[in-house]
């Protein structure tokens, strides 16, 4: 197979795993080509390369960098022997060395750590997920009190599940991240090594499984939705959004799952391409109406 798309889900907190990731790859004879570009990002594109591969790859954490920052970032690295290969999420700079001796990144732990603490706190990931988690609390208290009034039991009783989960993910993300801050703190008052989180893995394989459940689950309940709704209350449904209408939302929700992982593959391929950009954000567009061809289909389900 020559292109392989691996999960790519990675942050400040375990940028480790995602280097040993590519070194893994790389080891299997693919060469690392680029991070999703578009609204999908969570995703990275492997080509099997007859030539020689890069001799190690390793990722460098830094947060919130200008463009005449990163200029300047990545010619430091280059006069070392590593060149920027990509940028995800404006996080994790990953660079890639064809020789066999080179210089890493940091020469002691202690400065890998000090950057990795900076960098816990410019990504305030606690503080964001501290916002989420009030707007995740306050969409269930909305769903459970209105959820009989608008809302059949299949959506109010799917939306309070997928809510709960990422409350719960954000919770969790806030506790991890102080924990990982204190560690850091630790590790550099005492000199001792730092190691990984194993529950850090553990959310991270949760959340990627419920994040593609989801992104699954809307369009195949959007298109149960909108027949169930025909067939059981035709009349209703066309009186209230009309046939034309029904039919357009109903094949933009089909059609936009398609069109999304397209335009992903595209970006992989072609990382510079606004049209390409664009075209993800239309299927972003679409997707996010088949959620509400799921809701106003549902809404006359009893």
């Amino acid at each position: 197979m020559k292109h392989i798309i691996k999960i790519f889900n990675f942050g400040v907190l375990d940028y480790k795993d995602a280097e040993i990731l590519l070194n893994q790859m790389k080891a299997k004879g693919y060469v690392f080509k680029s991070t999703g570009k578009g609204w999908i990002k969570g995703f990275a594109l492997f080509e099997k390369s007859k030539t020689a591969n890069p001799c190690k790859y390793t990722i460098d954490v830094r947060c919130g960098l200008t463009e005449n920052d990163k200029e300047r970032y990545y010619d430091f690295y280059k006069d070392l022997g590593w060149l920027n290969k990509d940028c995800f999420r404006n996080k994790l700079h990953i660079f890639a060395s064809e020789q066999d001796q080179v210089l890493p990144l940091y020469t002691d732990e202690a400065s890998e750590l000090e950057n990795l603490k900076s960098a816990i706190d410019e990504d305030a990931q606690a503080v964001k997920h501290f916002f989420l988690g009030l707007v995740f609390l306050f969409c269930i208290g909305l769903i459970t009190y209105f959820g009989g009034i608008g809302l059949n039991r299949l959506a109010s009783y799917s939306l309070l599940v997928y809510m709960a989960f990422f409350f719960v993910y954000s919770m969790i993300q806030i506790i991890l991240s102080l924990c990982y801050r204190r560690k850091c703190r630790q590790c550099m008052e005492s000199g001792d090594n730092f190691s990984d989180n194993k529950l850090l893995k553990e959310v991270r394989a949760w959340y990627n499984f419920v994040s593609i459940a989801s992104f699954i689950f809307f369009p195949a309940a959007a298109i149960f939705g909108y027949f169930y709704a025909i067939w059981g209350q035709g009349t209703n449904y066309y009186e209230m959004f009309g046939l034309e209408w029904s039919f357009c939302l109903f094949a933009m929700s089909v059609l936009s799952v398609p069109l999304l992982l397209t335009a992903t593959y595209l970006l992989f391929l072609y990382p510079k391409q606004a049209k390409f950009k664009a075209l993800s954000y239309i299927g972003y567009f679409m997707y996010y109406i088949s959620i509400y061809v799921f809701f106003s289909a549902t809404y006359l389900i009893r």
